[in-house]
């Protein structure tokens, strides 16, 4: 086992990371190399994070850990599974078939750690055998644990036909004819461009990525993010985190970008990041002047025949929020993730019961 703690640490390990992410059994982009360093270099509250390395001869699986400190919310210390604000999946990248052995030593080298066994959080897994592993090594550890969270995102999965079929199937006859007036509606306005850069577009050099970053930032500020001051470009760390992994991911063979343009001006961008054969949505924005066009749903479509007619994705998970009001009415299948707490010990134990009786108590008292 290595623990790696800086930007400097992780990369000194990038090439096996890399070989490592090619032969796991499930893809996580945000637990690759070219994204896990930027986020440790620019993002708040990576001072506490260490990445563990489980290794023998190579290199078996990769997670990022931190331990939090006691607090009036939450009275014993924990550790984690480090999720920053633009990771949308948790599941650890193990090497296929070396799930059983990763998680035996991730729980070993927790269990060495502290005087007192603290719970552990195991946020935002994907179903599968990652997670299939670590209940059979917690079962066998006769470790309490509690399914905190569970739900459902949006996934597309086509199974053949073409990118037209599939739309046929999943939107509505009355919706497809409005999204075709709105098009022609939005081509009335000006010359309107469909530019993708990387899988599936042009390959191009750091300055066009730095440019649409600032496209991007200046579509995303422009709207309800930024006037929430959530927008990427509302803090110099986390812009300078999407500048760095565009870069990174692009040199790297992971990233897709699709912009749509009225007469050279960008109105929706988004960006995808991609894991072996599987893509992940990672951001998107539009041009709120243009609503009328929706433009970003005229987008995804562009994003369907990429992703579908172009035959560069297997699968694409969205990462939205379940329920999500635009992405859930254009695909139609479903990704299930789950996230954990894992007792430890007697106070884990105690901790884990109590759990929900505290959060009922802080719901009661904020609405009192």
């Amino acid at each position: 086992m290595r623990e790696l703690r800086t930007p400097d640490d992780l990369d000194a390990i990038a090439g096996e990371w890399t070989e490592l992410a090619r032969a796991a059994s499930e893809p996580n982009p945000y637990f690759e190399p070219w994204l896990a360093i930027p986020a440790l270099r620019h993002l708040v509250g990576t001072s506490n994070v260490r990445w563990l390395a489980v290794k023998d001869s190579r290199l078996l699986g990769v997670v990022p850990i931190e331990r939090t400190p006691p607090s009036r919310a939450m009275p014993l210390p924990r550790w984690r599974i480090w999720r920053h604000p633009y990771c949308f999946l948790c599941t650890p990248l193990v090497r296929a078939g070396d799930e059983d052995r990763f998680w035996r030593a991730v729980l070993d080298w927790l269990a060495g750690r502290s005087r007192v066994a603290a719970p552990l959080e195991l946020p935002w897994l994907s179903e599968g055998p990652v997670l299939d592993a670590l209940v059979r090594e917690l079962d066998r550890r006769n470790k309490p644990t509690v399914v905190a969270r569970q739900w459902q995102r949006a996934l597309l999965a086509p199974a053949g036909g073409n990118a037209a079929d599939y739309a046929a199937q999943t939107i509505r006859k009355k919706k497809r004819k409005e999204l075709r007036r709105q098009r022609s509606r939005l081509a009335d306005t000006g010359s309107v461009e469909l530019r993708t850069l990387g899988i599936g577009g042009d390959q191009v050099d750091d300055e066009a990525l730095r440019a649409f970053a600032d496209r991007f930032c200046a579509l995303e500020t422009a709207g309800w993010k930024g006037a929430e001051g959530t927008a990427m470009a509302s803090r110099a760390g986390d812009r300078r985190f999407l500048e760095e992994c565009l870069i990174r991911g692009h040199r790297a063979g992971a990233l897709s970008t699709l912009e749509l343009s009225v007469d050279g001006q960008a109105i929706a961008s988004k960006i995808v990041f991609a894991g072996g054969r599987t893509g992940f949505m990672f951001k998107i924005a539009f041009d709120e002047a243009y609503a009328r066009y929706s433009p970003g749903v005229l987008l995804e479509l562009d994003f369907l025949e990429l992703a579908i007619d172009g035959g560069h994705f297997e699968t694409v998970d969205s990462c939205a929020a379940p329920d999500h009001p635009m992405i859930d009415h254009l695909w139609a299948q479903r990704r299930p993730l789950r996230s954990l707490t894992v007792g430890a010990g007697p106070a884990g134990m105690l901790w884990l019961r109590a759990r929900p009786l505290l959060s009922r108590l802080r719901r009661w008292r904020r609405a009192s």
